[in-house]
Formats: structure tokens, sequence, C-alpha cells
């Protein structure tokens, strides 16, 4: 739409354009078929536990320091429900959201490493204004998680960790403990940005803010 200031023609963006945007971005983030089930309204509470995490969700979604979230804990916990949740208020409120399920992407970009399409594989998942990488260091059939697999996953936690911009969801059946026991700066770099807004289920009914 158009106004006049001074004298001068004056563009901004019409509501319209914001709404074909929003509805952009949630096709392209990956997590169109979730979002519908996935919200915060459909995350059933039964303890105070789930009550108050799922209230310090919420409050991750309004934070503009740029922090990053962290869910850990065994599956069926709530994870991925929560996280989603929170990617589509994201996305509601404008922000271009990208989705990453790490088993399946782990292996095509391994895969490409050595040839020329490994830098355009890396590079949405590197500039996404936020990325939500579920299920991370999540393997096949029990395996170990290889070397190569956190070496790949610090390349792109790092690009992001170096971008105050960029913001980061993960979820993870590894505590951030594991995780530094696998790569100290991979863990470090995860636990610095995420201060506020770690949770780990601990499988007990129950839950752990860090």
């Amino acid at each position: 739409s158009a106004y006049v200031v001074n004298g001068e023609i004056v563009y901004r963006p019409c509501k319209c354009l914001k709404i074909r945007s929003c509805l952009r971005n949630i096709r392209e983030s990956g997590l169109e078929p979730l979002l519908g089930e996935k919200t915060f309204e459909a995350y059933y509470v039964r303890e105070d536990w789930q009550r108050l995490v799922k209230q310090r969700v919420q409050e991750y979604v309004q934070d503009e320091t740029g922090a990053w979230m962290v869910l850990t804990g065994c599956q069926g916990s709530g994870k991925t429900h929560l996280c989603t949740a929170a990617c589509g208020e994201l996305l509601k409120n404008g922000i271009a959201v990208r989705y990453m399920l790490w088993i399946d992407e782990i292996q095509r970009l391994k895969a490409a490493k050595t040839d020329e399409r490994y830098a355009e594989m890396m590079k949405p998942w590197k500039q996404a204004e936020v990325l939500y990488i579920d299920d991370l260091f999540k393997t096949k059939r029990g395996e170990e998680v290889s070397g190569p697999d956190v070496r790949l996953a610090f390349e792109l936690i790092n690009y992001r960790y170096i971008d105050p911009k960029k913001r980061t969801i993960i979820s993870s059946e590894k505590t951030l403990d594991e995780i530094i026991n696998l790569d100290q700066a991979l863990g470090g770099r995860l636990r610095e940005k995420s201060k506020g807004f770690y949770f780990r289920f601990t499988g007990e009914k129950d839950w752990r803010l860090r």
C-alpha cells in the first residue's frame, strides 16, 4: 500500500503480503503436515511439570534475545510436540522456520560430502532464520553416533552460533551432558546458547530446567 509523507509517496507492505509470506514460510518449513495437530492447545497437560514446561516454551516464542531452545529426553516425552508448537507460533508471527529431521538429512549430507553438491545442500540449513533440528544424533538401529555425524553437526551448529540473528531449536534423546561427551565444543555452544531454555525430560514424570 502507499501513502504520502511530506509530499512524497511512500510504500509499505500490506497485510495481505505478510499473510502470503507467512503461508509461503509454512509451506517451505517442512512442518506443514505437523502444525495442525502439534499445537500448544493440543498438548495434553496431566502433571504440574508439564504445565510449567509448556509455559516456558511459550515464553521462548516471545523471547527476543536470540536464545536457542533445546529439549532432551526419552522418546514419547513430548519434545517434538512442544518444539513443533513453538515453530508454529513463530511462523504465525511471520518468522521463517526450516525443519530438519536429523536421521534423514544426515544421510544425504554425508553422501554428498565429497562433491560440489554439499555446500548448496548445507546452505538452507545454515542460513535459515530459525532452524528446528528434530532428534539430533538419532541413529538407525541404535548404532553409535559416528565421527562424521559429529563433525557435520559441529559445522552446522558453529556456523549458526557465530551469527546472533540465527535462532536454533533442537530436540534430542541425548542430554547436553551426553552431547558434550561426544564433542565438548559442540555441547558447550548448545549449553551457552540455550541458557534459560534447556529442558531435560528425565522419564520419571519430571523435567529439569537448566
